[in-house]
């Protein structure tokens, strides 16, 4: 998971999304096993204009599982070709209509021979959220279905690790 710590920014016409992620470890996990995982805040701009911007909480408190966390990854893939983590995505007005996975794909640069004049490629994340459903506090609440449930930060794009 150490490939994922730090800094990450994707950058097109206008927008700026920006991800810091650090690592926790040995996580709680509901008082049955422990694991590492990442935790983090974001910040969306639109043509300049502030869409949301978690990074002026404090970086959440992994240890508790009742903590607010905007970003949380706890699961993780490998083979010889790929790696990717897997958590939650907390959007502070849009997660309470609906629940967001998070996957997050670690993209290596392509190596470049000794002597190119052709530049190494920078390291990338591929960053994708799933809309998973409602959120509810019980069962007769009622949801507002006339508000979008995307969250308000671009849902599939590289961002580049700084």
């Amino acid at each position: 998971m150490d490939k994922y710590v730090g800094t990450w920014i994707w950058e097109e016409n206008g927008n700026k999304l920006t991800v810091v992620l650090q690592k926790s470890l040995m996580h709680n996990m509901y008082d049955r096993f422990q694991e590492d995982i990442l935790v983090g805040n974001y910040k969306y701009e639109e043509n300049g204009a502030l869409i949301v911007d978690t990074m002026t909480n404090p970086m959440p408190n992994p240890n508790l599982i009742e903590d607010i966390y905007y970003l949380r990854l706890s699961g993780y893939f490998r083979s010889p070709t790929l790696m990717s983590t897997y958590g939650n995505f907390r959007d502070p007005v849009q997660s309470q209509y609906a629940g967001y996975d998070l996957r997050c794909l670690y993209i290596e640069p392509n190596l470049v021979d000794i002597g190119s004049t052709q530049p190494m490629e920078p390291i990338k994340m591929r960053w994708v959220i799933i809309a998973t459903g409602y959120n509810r506090s019980s069962i007769d609440e009622v949801i507002d279905t006339t508000r979008p449930f995307m969250p308000r930060v671009p849902n599939d794009v590289n961002l580049v690790k700084q």
